[in-house]
Parts: C-alpha cells; sequence; structure tokens
C-alpha cells in the first residue's frame, strides 16, 4: 500500500515538471507571438505610408547657418604657439640655472677659493 502511494506520487511529481516545462513554453511561445504580430502590423503600416508617400517626420525648425565665422580656433592656436614658445624657453633658463657643472675657471676659483692651476681650453675649430 505504502508503496503504491510512493509510486503515485513520484508519477505526480514527474508530471508536475513536464507540465510546469510545457507552461514555461507556452508562455514563451505565447510572447514571441504577440511580439511577432507587433511587429507585423508596424510593418505593414510603415509600408502602406510608404505607398501613399506620407512621412511620419515633421522638421521642427529649419536649419539655419551661423552667423559667426569660427576665428577662435585661430586665436586659439596663436596662443598655444605663444605659450609653448615661453614654457620652452622658461624651461631652458631653469635647467641652465639648476646645473651645478663649472663653465669657466673663475667659477672653479671661486667656488673653491683658491686659484687655478691649470686649464684646458675649448677647440675652436
Amino acid at each position: 500500500m505504502i508503496r503504491s502511494y510512493r509510486t503515485k506520487s513520484e508519477r505526480l511529481d514527474h508530471q508536475e515538471i513536464v507540465q510546469q516545462d510545457m507552461l514555461r513554453t507556452t508562455k514563451a511561445n505565447e510572447e514571441n507571438y504577440l511580439l511577432y504580430l507587433r511587429k507585423q502590423e508596424e510593418a505593414r503600416i510603415s509600408d502602406a505610408l510608404d505607398h501613399q508617400r506620407i512621412s511620419n517626420v515633421l522638421v521642427a525648425e529649419a536649419a539655419t547657418v551661423p552667423f559667426k565665422a569660427q576665428g577662435q580656433r585661430l586665436l586659439f592656436v596663436i596662443l598655444g604657439i605663444l605659450f609653448a614658445c615661453l614654457a620652452s624657453v622658461m624651461v631652458g633658463l631653469v635647467i641652465d640655472r639648476l646645473d651645478p657643472s663649472f663653465r669657466t675657471p673663475e667659477e672653479v676659483q671661486d667656488f673653491l677659493g683658491s686659484p687655478v692651476l691649470a686649464a684646458f681650453p675649448k677647440n675652436s675649430e
């Protein structure tokens, strides 16, 4: 008796799973059908409008030519070139000022506080 109830219960569980799967499939198919039906109706309306040469697009405001010329671009280019020149001169001066090397024998003599005994002259070839 218990065994027969158990087998019926297992069979009913399996049938419930199958039924739930069928319900999900049915719902998905119904949604797809309604989507295809809407798309078909939209295509039919679009074809009818194209056939009658009726457009559903309206121009809200006509295009106009701007009154002001685009002269500011030239101004920005000129200002950029001037800024680049000024920045490069400033960087060169700062690097030269921060360079710790000696350039003349007098700089060495001033730094060490003693006379320079020998110096190599620059080649002027």
